[in-house]
């Protein structure tokens, strides 16, 4: 199960007090703190992957068998985050269990239990794989690159 993230409990359990005013500003240097990509990672989540990519990773997970799938995008975004780590995805699964950055990007912050399991993320390479949607869903979409240039130009 995927956990909800709210600014309030960001900024709590990075002891930090939450003032409305100022939610995104205290969530940009809490979230500094721990480095640009999860930064970057975090802050264009929502253009990274638009409704159109999703239609086509949704089409590619459109047969879910046993428990509920996982949103498509959240995949993906593990996926991210697990090749610019490098490591397996048993790790995968311990990062996003105890790694506040993972936990930031994935917006599951507080999880108890890991949000996804190592069979989770090979049922949904198999199925990338097997609608040829491997080269598709990681060429950016246009939004995408605005968000990297900006992020660039930041740092």
């Amino acid at each position: 199960m995927i956990c909800s993230g709210h600014v309030d409990t960001e900024l709590a359990a990075l002891g930090r007090p939450h003032h409305p005013q100022s939610a995104g500003r205290a969530r940009r240097q809490a979230l500094a703190t721990y480095g640009k990509f999860y930064l970057f990672l975090r802050e264009i989540r929502h253009e990274l992957f638009d409704a159109e990519f999703e239609q086509r990773l949704a089409h590619a997970y459109a047969t879910p068998r046993g428990t509920s799938p996982h949103p498509p995008a959240f995949l993906a975004m593990v996926l991210l985050l697990q090749a610019y780590d490098q490591i397996s995805d048993a790790d995968a699964v311990d990062e996003a269990l105890m790694d506040r950055r993972w936990q930031l990007v994935l917006d599951c912050l507080g999880c108890e239990e890991a949000p996804f399991s190592q069979g989770v993320l090979v049922q949904f390479r198999e199925r990338l794989i097997a609608h040829d949607s491997t080269a598709s869903c990681w060429s950016a979409p246009s939004r995408s690159r605005s968000a990297v240039a900006r992020s660039a130009g930041s740092t």
